[in-house]
């Protein structure tokens, strides 16, 4: 089983627990239950459940893995508020769209061609797929910190070899992106306990 604690305010908290695929997910509050959603399906769909103090609490699955508990119109777990735009999230898409097109561009040139000297645009492509991963798996910004390093030199080497740049303007996007994401105020997501299957409930709260 899986745990987690999730702050609502500084003086009210809740603890969440569900098993392997989002099964018998359910939030407690003082050591009792305020809210069950038993299959993975229905938690995509979103429930509303009242705290002890009545406010609402709406978790929902996003995707495969990525849970949003929402309260007074702002995410607990990533800090983004209804409405506004989140900018760790915008950055971590960018990195995979500029790597897709990046990564199809450097292959189908190179089986085109058999010009190794296309290899670099597949390897680069490839790196910013895999820093968005990475990103969007820890909630960290360094990701963000190398792509932005490795687009600058990009930049410098495209100009200094070959007098210019293709996709220049999806490199700027890139880089604008990635700084906005840098400064954003994402937070680190759940942090999640693995508990035994006779393990109490509350342990380590």
């Amino acid at each position: 089983m899986n745990q987690s604690n999730v702050q609502i305010s500084p003086t009210e908290s809740i603890q969440l627990s569900w098993e392997n695929n989002w099964s018998n997910f359910a939030i407690r509050q003082n050591g009792q239950i305020i809210g069950e959603i038993p299959t993975k399906d229905d938690l995509k769909m979103g429930r509303n459940f009242k705290t002890a103090s009545g406010k609402t609490i709406t978790p929902i699955l996003r995707g495969t893995s990525n849970l949003e508990i929402w309260c007074d119109g702002k995410d607990l777990v990533t800090g983004v508020a209804s409405g506004t735009a989140d900018d760790f999230l915008y950055a971590v898409r960018t990195l995979f769209v500029v790597g897709g097109i990046l990564t199809l561009i450097g292959a189908a040139t190179f089986f085109a061609s058999q010009n190794f000297m296309t290899l670099p645009i597949l390897a680069v492509g490839l790196i910013y797929i895999g820093l968005g991963w990475q990103a969007n798996k820890t909630g960290d910004t360094m990701p963000f910190k190398i792509g932005m390093g490795l687009n600058v030199l990009t930049l410098v080497l495209g100009f200094v070899f070959f007098g210019v740049v293709p996709g220049i303007l999806l490199l700027v996007a890139l880089f604008y992106y990635l700084y906005k994401g840098i400064n954003s105020q994402k937070m680190g997501g759940l942090q999640v306990r693995k508990l035994e299957a006779d393990g109490p409930l509350d342990s380590g709260i």
